[in-house]
Formats: C-alpha cells, sequence, structure tokens
C-alpha cells in the first residue's frame, strides 16, 4: 500500500506508453538517510521522495526509487522499458535538503533497474554544475541532457549498453550560433530534439527550435 499519493504534491507524470513513471513526494515514515533531519516543514511540504511505475490506468503502483532528503525529476523510461533515467539533486540547503529549489548545481544523472534492484550512476555530479534533463531518443540506449554552469548550459548525447555501462560520450551537440538551450525533449523513436533557447547577442530572444540529434 502507498499511503502518501496526493494530486498537489505530483512532481512529474511521463507518459511513455505503458508503463508509467511519475515522481512524488510523500511524508511517508521516519528519515533515516539524511544526514541532517528533514521534517514536514523542511524539503518543501515533505520528508521524502519517491519514484513509482504504474499502468496508465493506475493500476500495478510500485515503489522503484525512495531518497529521504533528495528530490529526484526528469524520470524517463529506456526504450526496452527496463531502465528509468532520472535526476537526483544534490545541492543541499543549510537543513541537508535537496531539490530544484536550491538550484541545479551539483545534480546528477542515474538510471535505476524497473525492479529497482541496480541503480547506477550515467553522470556525476560536479560542483557548480548542472546535469538535468536526460531524455532518451532514437532506437538504442542513446539519451541527451542538459550541462554546463546555470545561463551557460550546452546539450551532450551518449550511448549506454543494456546495462547502463558507457558506450560512447558524452559529446557535445553544436548548437547553431550564440543560442543558449534548455528544456530540452527527445522522442526515443526519433534523433530529433526540440528545446527552447535564447539568442544570448540579441537582447535574450526566445525561440522555440527543432534539430536533429543523428549525426
Amino acid at each position: 500500500m502507498i499511503p502518501c499519493i496526493k494530486s498537489n504534491i505530483l512532481k512529474l507524470v511521463i507518459f511513455i506508453l505503458i508503463p508509467i513513471v511519475f515522481v512524488v513526494s510523500c511524508d511517508n515514515g521516519e528519515d533515516k538517510e539524511s544526514p541532517a533531519l528533514c521534517t514536514d516543514q523542511i524539503c518543501e511540504e515533505t520528508a521524502k521522495y519517491n519514484l513509482f511505475l504504474a499502468n496508465l490506468d493506475g493500476s500495478n503502483i510500485s515503489v522503484i526509487k525512495t531518497d529521504s532528503y533528495r528530490d529526484m525529476t526528469h524520470a524517463r523510461l529506456s526504450p526496452d522499458q527496463q531502465w528509468i533515467a532520472y535526476t537526483i539533486y544534490n545541492n543541499l540547503d543549510s537543513n541537508s535538503c535537496g531539490s530544484p529549489a536550491n538550484g541545479y548545481q551539483q545534480t546528477e544523472i542515474r538510471a535505476v533497474s524497473i525492479d529497482g534492484s541496480q541503480d547506477k550512476r550515467i553522470i556525476a555530479p560536479v560542483t557548480g554544475v548542472l546535469n538535468s534533463n536526460n531524455y532518451w531518443y532514437g532506437s538504442s540506449n542513446d539519451f541527451t541532457y542538459l550541462s554546463g554552469e546555470p545561463g551557460s548550459t550546452k546539450f551532450y548525447k551518449l550511448r549506454v549498453d543494456s546495462s547502463m555501462n558507457l558506450v560512447s560520450g558524452p559529446t557535445e551537440v553544436p548548437v547553431p550560433g550564440t543560442i543558449t538551450p534548455f528544456d530540452p525533449m527527445a522522442n526515443s523513436n526519433i534523433d530529433k530534439i526540440v528545446f527552447a533557447g535564447e539568442y544570448t547577442d540579441v537582447g535574450l530572444v526566445k525561440s522555440i527550435f527543432l534539430m536533429n540529434l543523428s549525426d
């Protein structure tokens, strides 16, 4: 039984056929992992962050990943539906809680198997640097993500094998002109990416772009 699924704490819902992956925050127990106690008044509304897997009709809900003090977002199911890539927040505040409210610095990208038995680091955290917004694309285990210092981010892509071990990359995805990209979205069936961006040399004009990811 899941004791605390509330509509007002839904962080992210990703519809990728069946099943779906989503992240919520729950006050579902004593915190045993945080270096300092995260109470309901700290870490936004709740003390625990969870990653769930469920069918589109809401059935077969299962807990895949739990963290007592670090938020998790951008949960994406791999093309073979065996792994979930996600972003986790390591930039802790004075209460030892990590969330987007503290900034994206020191975020890392990880992958957890759908049964929760394996959890692997894909992109390590770096002080002052964000690594987030991961998306699978194409027909293989390729994915793209956003990385860099806030305000000067770039796209990168890499390939992993079926066990989430790095095969190639990461390599930078060139973006034309003086565009600073953010908020990317890709699809596991095509080699394209859509993203918002700013022309930094002409007064931060914002636009939406579509471009190829394949070489």
